[in-house]
């Protein structure tokens, strides 16, 4: 990427330069140049170029594909469970719920790079390193890798399920090895994971994020056009309608959390932007974080109303049938697309935390590490189902007791913290936003595990 250095003259910012994740302070990278078209013809063929898994270059997206790779980072599983979201919160608990965390999260977005453009850091793990130190770093670290990782167990847990109903259908044999998730999953994961896990940098996913949320939007249609013909029994035999659950909001806040948030890649979209301006952050983000809040609101009303008090943690548990097969392929497809995402940004931070540059790696330690992370994350699936927790049960929890343990640390606490200790009140405009977000991510955190657990002990003790 160029910049202008002080002097005005223009500088390549290679590996060399970004060490460590800082800019030397002779580079203003608001200069960067920056076609003003979302996707023009030249960018559009880098794009559809394949990308070499084992390159160092790093990408350089516009507008356009930065919105789809944050959008596609928001919308992953947690997307099919939030008609379950609303049903256990309520209407009302649900859109405040929605509301409040969304302008939360879109706050933290814009703290957290307002805070690394202000000091030539471009990583998360960098910031926190300059604001409290190694301890810093390594709660950012350690949070994205619990995090991420729950994330990638939910996608697990419904691709394998998926799968097994498909070859179910699609073979009329029920209990058979051949069609069990402890068979499907590791094939899937070693032919339909692996290969996309072994790009390195987030910023190149942008093709697959289109495809990714295409999938995930035709799916969504679905159940929005269906979805009251499909449930129309189960609304028949349901009782009223849950308007609002103070309980249900607070245990349910976890998955609304998680199927929101996005800090966690936030610099890694950052850095692949071709303009690092505040600004152009903004003008990615804000349309980024309203159509994901908008998808999220649009699949929990609707699967809710429609199914009622029989809506399943998985909504698409609700489309019995081999007639709605096309909807759990196209679900397939999309958590295929997205586990990536996830992933790559979960591998960073563990080369982080053990002083290694995932950047530059051998390929041969490469090639070792992301196959143990991937074996490691499918074993820790499969033994969910080998002791029989069932896919509903175990979606829901991952999401609620993980969303709602890092994404408040990630999206919340370490925006605001970070924002109070580096930026000086009196040149800081959203200095009292930022002590806010802090005392609100705390409240999360205790709030939302806290409810989760009490949901899953009030459950099994009756």
């Amino acid at each position: 990427m160029m910049a202008k250095t002080k002097e005005g003259t223009e500088q390549k910012l290679d590996a060399t330069l970004l060490e460590n994740g800082r800019v030397p302070e002779d580079i203003d990278i608001s200069q960067r140049s920056e076609d003003p078209a979302l996707f023009s013809g030249k960018s559009l063929r880098k794009m559809l170029k394949w990308r070499n898994p084992f390159e160092t270059k790093k990408p350089k997206n516009g507008r356009g594909g930065t919105i789809f790779l944050i959008l596609n980072t928001m919308i992953g599983s947690g997307i099919l469970n939030q008609p379950q979201v609303f049903a256990d919160s309520g209407i009302i608990g649900a859109f405040l719920m929605y509301g409040i965390s969304c302008y939360a999260i879109w706050l933290g977005l814009q703290l957290l790079i307002e805070v690394g453009v202000a000091h030539k850091a471009l990583g998360f793990t960098e910031v926190a390193n300059l604001a409290f130190g190694r301890r810093g770093d390594l709660l950012v670290d350690w949070s994205i890798v619990v995090g991420n990782f729950g994330a990638l167990l939910s996608y697990m847990v419904v691709i394998s399920g998926e799968l097994t109903v498909l070859l179910e259908g699609w073979t009329g044999e029920s209990g058979k090895w051949y069609t069990s998730e402890l068979f499907n999953l590791p094939l899937a994961t070693l032919f339909l994971v692996l290969p996309f896990c072994l790009q390195r940098f987030y910023g190149h996913f942008v093709l697959i994020s289109i495809f990714s949320i295409f999938a995930i939007s035709t799916v969504l249609v679905v159940v929005l056009f269906f979805g009251p013909t499909v449930g129309a029994d189960d609304r028949a035999a349901s009782g009223a309608i849950n308007w609002f659950s103070l309980s249900g909001t607070f245990s349910s806040l976890g998955s609304a959390l998680f199927a929101l948030s996005c800090a966690y890649a936030a610099f890694h979209a950052f850095e692949a932007m071709r303009r690092n301006t505040g600004a152009a952050w903004a003008g990615a983000t804000t349309p980024a974080v309203v159509i994901g809040a908008g998808m999220c609101t649009s699949m929990g009303l609707a699967g809710y109303l429609s199914f009622r008090d029989y809506t399943e943690g998985d909504i698409l548990d609700n489309f019995s049938g081999s007639g709605w097969d096309f909807m759990k392929i196209l679900l397939i497809i999309h958590l295929l697309l997205y586990i990536p995402i996830d992933f790559v940004v979960m591998r960073h931070s563990v080369c982080k935390i053990f002083g290694w540059n995932v950047d530059t790696m051998h390929i041969a330690p490469y090639l070792v590490l992301t196959a143990i992370l991937l074996a490691f994350t499918a074993g820790c699936v499969m033994a969910l189902y080998a002791v029989g927790v069932a896919e509903g049960d175990a979606f829901g929890y991952i999401l609620d007791f993980t969303g709602g343990l890092t994404a408040p640390i990630l999206s919340f606490i370490c925006p605001g913290a970070f924002y109070l200790k580096l930026m000086p009140r009196k040149d800081a405009p959203n200095w009292d936003l930022a002590f806010a977000l802090l005392i609100f991510g705390f409240i999360t955190i205790v709030l939302a595990p806290a409810a989760t657990i009490y949901s899953i002990v009030e459950e099994y003790s009756s």
